[in-house]
């Protein structure tokens, strides 16, 4: 009996996720980012083998500088995209980000050739001169697919974003496979990075053609007022990405100079580890809470604190999932990645706890932008970038080894999170505040 009782409370809490529009739309999403993933997993072995820590260095320290750069690229207008009532304002804003990529690019490509002339005698690295086309190349990419990806986000289409994972997997896979021996060191991890990108972007540009508004395609003063009505939320939005950014860039950056490319490489594949369960789940829950909790915002902003207290609940079981895989790592990384790799578990364990903290807050980092709370979101990035320069920075400074900064940095992160995670459910009850004091106000006589 009881068993039966069982039996019928789980097939009942399983239809209920099935027909969850929120549920459906994470698992959509993270299947995509999941078979992605397991492609790049698979391959890892192989290409661990193909390319050595000096390789995937330079790779660590141009993704650093395009991750930097590309949050300029649109002046993250993409991320207003879900927020206007109606679709032709989300489309101009679309359109203006892509204007802004376009230009913002072409510019960066022309700024790193002067450089480069004026500055080629004193330049010994070879890598280096391919950053006049590799980074621009890269930075437009990147504002393609995450403007194309906001309005797949705002149409509720995660169809698209899963498919996007699978051929961006595929075509990166495909390209470091092909290209080892491409000179410099470097390069080939370079370009397959680049080319997965571009990979990703025709499903979701599908997806715009698709559901875009009928409505007269808008002059360039017609962008520019649209882009004057969410100008505070993009300025600090670029800020706070540009804080955030830098905080996840310093290690590769700080490491290359402090102990080498070699080092900066270990970083980055250790870091690895834990990226099957941040894309897995981490990508496909911030896309869907953006979503849903915009809509919320919309129809009833009461249920917002729910919202996020459950999906906050749900996180944690992925972080504790984090954890035990960091604690086996220094056991299985170097036996699949090669003897080379060591040293990546146990920077793999050290790195642990930080993802799993992070893993639990940063997917519902968009609460501080349908609240509109922007002076809260800023400081939500300049206090992982702070505390990441203090417990990476002074280590080196004071001459500790490798391991002692990544555990110091370890430790400073996962204090950011604790308080950003207050910070975020702050913003998530004061939804909910302001909309019943609105509807008192509104109910007086």
């Amino acid at each position: 009996m009881f068993e039966s009782t069982l039996m019928l409370r789980a097939k009942s809490a399983l239809a209920r996720a099935v027909g969850n529009r929120s549920f459906r739309g994470v698992a959509l999403i993270g299947s995509g980012a999941a078979v992605g993933q397991i492609i790049q997993v698979a391959a890892t072995p192989v290409v661990s083998r193909l390319y050595g820590p000096h390789a995937y260095g330079a790779l660590a320290v141009f993704s650093s500088l395009l991750s930097i750069a590309s949050i300029l690229v649109t002046f993250r207008f993409e991320v207003a995209i879900p927020l206007p009532k109606e679709d032709e304002d989300a489309r101009d804003l679309l359109l203006l980000a892509l204007l802004l990529a376009l230009l913002f690019a072409g510019a960066t490509c022309l700024g790193l050739a002067g450089w480069q002339f004026l500055r080629k005698a004193a330049n010994p690295d070879p890598l280096a001169k391919h950053l006049v086309w590799t980074l621009p190349v890269g930075m437009l990419a990147i504002g393609c697919y995450q403007t194309f990806g906001y309005w797949s986000t705002r149409t509720r289409q995660y169809r698209p974003i899963s498919v996007t994972r699978v051929s961006q997997a595929v075509a990166s896979v495909g390209t470091q496979l092909l290209l080892p021996r491409l000179p410099p060191e470097g390069l080939g991890l370079i370009l397959a990075w680049i080319v997965g990108q571009a990979f990703g972007l025709r499903p979701l540009f599908n997806a715009f053609r698709n559901t875009r508004p009928k409505a007269p395609w808008p002059s360039l003063a017609k962008l520019l007022s649209v882009g004057r009505n969410y100008w505070n939320l993009s300025a600090y939005g670029t800020a706070t990405a540009i804080t955030t950014t830098i905080g996840d860039s310093l290690p590769s950056l700080l490491l290359a100079r402090a102990f080498g490319l070699e080092a900066a490489g270990v970083y980055l594949m250790a870091s690895r580890v834990f990226t099957l369960p941040s894309q897995m789940v981490g990508a496909a829950v911030a896309q869907v809470f953006m979503g849903e909790t915009s809509q919320r915002l919309r129809e009833d902003p009461r249920s917002v604190p729910d919202y996020f207290h459950t999906v906050h609940r749900h996180l944690i079981w992925v972080g504790a999932g984090i954890l035990v895989l960091g604690g086996f790592s220094p056991l299985f990384l170097p036996w699949i990645l090669g003897a080379k790799w060591h040293a990546a578990g146990l920077v793999a364990a050290i790195l642990a706890p930080m993802a799993a903290t992070d893993i639990t807050v940063r997917p519902m980092y968009n609460i501080t932008v349908i609240g509109n709370r922007p002076k809260l979101q800023l400081l939500t990035g300049i206090l992982p970038m702070g505390l990441a320069t203090i417990g990476l920075g002074a280590p080196i400074l004071l001459g500790y080894s490798q391991t002692a900064a990544l555990m110091g940095y370890s430790l400073c992160r996962c204090m950011a999170s604790y308080v950003i995670y207050l910070v975020y459910r702050r913003v998530a009850h004061n939804i909910a505040a302001t909309s019943m004091k609105g509807t008192a106000i509104a109910s007086e006589p």
